[in-house]
C-alpha cells in the first residue's frame, strides 16, 4: 500500500475518528464497546505529538490491550488534549518564552 493510500484511510470522518467504515469495522477491539473504540480513535487522530507512523503502531497494537489498558490510553490522550487546549488558550502569541513556560507549567500540573 502506498503512503497516499495509507493516508486516505483517514479521509472519511463520519464519527470523528477519521477512519473509513471498512477500516473501522475491521479493527477488532474485543475488550471495549464501540463508544470507547470511537473515543480512543478520535483522540488518537487528534493527537498532536504523534506522527502518522506512530499512530499506525498504536492502532496495530490496540487489539492486544485489555479494557484497563485502553482506558489508560484514553486517559493519556484526554490529558494531552486538555494540555494543548490550555496551552493554546493561554498563549497570547507575543512571547515564545512565555508560551513555553505556560506549556511546561500545565504539563507539571498534569503530572506527565
Amino acid at each position: 500500500m502506498s503512503n497516499l493510500d495509507k493516508k486516505n484511510q483517514f479521509a472519511v470522518d463520519s464519527d470523528g475518528h477519521g477512519l473509513s467504515p471498512e477500516v473501522y469495522v475491521a479493527l477488532k477491539l474485543p475488550s471495549v464497546d464501540d463508544v470507547k473504540k470511537n473515543e480512543l480513535l478520535t483522540l488518537l487522530r487528534l493527537s498532536i505529538p504523534l506522527n502518522y507512523e506512530e499512530k499506525m503502531r498504536v492502532i496495530e497494537s490496540l487489539s492486544t490491550l485489555s479494557e484497563l489498558g485502553i482506558d489508560k490510553l484514553i486517559n493519556v490522550f484526554r490529558i494531552e488534549k486538555e494540555t494543548w487546549s490550555e496551552f493554546e488558550s493561554g498563549s497570547d502569541g507575543d512571547s515564545n518564552t512565555a508560551g513555553c513556560e505556560l506549556y511546561f507549567s500545565v504539563i507539571k500540573k498534569k503530572n506527565f
